[in-house]
């Protein structure tokens, strides 16, 4: 591996652990933010792909209403983003949120257009996080191996 590619990984993967980072920080914090109720406004599977295959993600979306303010919210949890699923998983997760059922929804109090219906540091974010280490540490070792 060229010294140039492994300064690729070495961005690469600061990049996304920073980002899982601000993710986390935001989950954490949800755990303590204010509920209301929501509906569930719509739900589907999302299917991605390339030529190496296929993978799923679960969307969910939800209205709800903070100070006579009414949001709508995408995010099921903080990292839903990057949830690759497989197609099993993304329908039971999407089975768990029928259209048009109320919900516990937590929002930011700073922020109430911020929100998640589940609380909390979820796997898919560790994760993430796991693989940005990963390729941090690959491209580290490649620039000393090279050097």
């Amino acid at each position: 591996m060229t010294t140039g590619i492994a300064a690729i990984f070495v961005a690469l993967g600061v990049a996304m652990l920073g980002w899982a980072g601000m993710q986390a920080v935001s989950a954490v914090s949800s755990r303590r933010w204010p509920t209301t109720h929501g509906t569930i406004t719509n739900t589907n599977v999302h299917v991605g792909g390339n030529w190496r295959g296929r993978w799923y993600r679960a969307q969910i979306a939800f209205k709800y209403q903070v100070s006579g303010t009414e949001h709508i919210g995408v995010r099921a949890f903080f990292g839903d983003q990057v949830s690759w699923m497989s197609h099993y998983s993304a329908v039971q997760e999407v089975s768990r949120y029928s259209t048009g059922s109320t919900v516990e929804v937590f929002y930011d109090p700073a922020d109430p257009s911020v929100a998640v219906l589940e609380p909390g540091v979820h796997r898919q974010l560790w994760i993430f996080g796991g693989i940005a280490c990963v390729c941090i540490a690959v491209g580290v070792c490649a620039i000393r191996l090279g050097s």
